[in-house]
Formats: C-alpha cells, sequence, structure tokens
C-alpha cells in the first residue's frame, strides 16, 4: 500500500546488534509537513502491526476533507487563480 513501509531499526545493546522492526504509516498534512505513525512488530505481530498503520494513513487521510496541495509552487499557483466568490 503507498504510504506504509516496513522499517527495521538496529540498535545496540550491551554491545549486541539487536533488531527492531515496524510498520510505519506516511502521509502530508494539510499544512504541508509530514506526519508519520508506527507500529511495533514485536508489539502488534506482523500482520496486527501491518494492519494498524495502514488503517492509520486511510484515517488520516479521511480526516483531510476537500482538496489540499502540499507542493509550494502549487499553493502559489491556486492562489493566483482563486475563483471569484461565489454570490
Amino acid at each position: 500500500m503507498p504510504g506504509v513501509c516496513r522499517h527495521v531499526a538496529v540498535e545496540m545493546v550491551s554491545g549486541k546488534p539487536i533488531e527492531r522492526a515496524y510498520w510505519i504509516a506516511f502521509w502530508m498534512t494539510r499544512d504541508g509537513r509530514s506526519a508519520r505513525r508506527k507500529f511495533s512488530v514485536a508489539r502488534h505481530g506482523e500482520k496486527k502491526a501491518y494492519q494498524r498503520a495502514k488503517a492509520a494513513r486511510v484515517d488520516a487521510l479521511a480526516a483531510m476533507d476537500g482538496l489540499y496541495a502540499t507542493s509550494s509552487g502549487l499553493k502559489g499557483w491556486l492562489r493566483r487563480h482563486k475563483p471569484p466568490p461565489q454570490a
């Protein structure tokens, strides 16, 4: 699914590498910032962590009703080409 990926972080604990796997959901906010939520495979299991990441992305995108632009060039064009106000 676009915007959802699996990531494995390697941390050194007592001189030994420990792998920690996560499923991460990414999206852009209305103001153009990036947002993310991550779900631990160790805590939720592989399938549940993926399902939660997928649901987090779907929910975040659904919460952004209407049109939005993340490109500064597109935002500028939209400002310059505003439709006239409706009477």
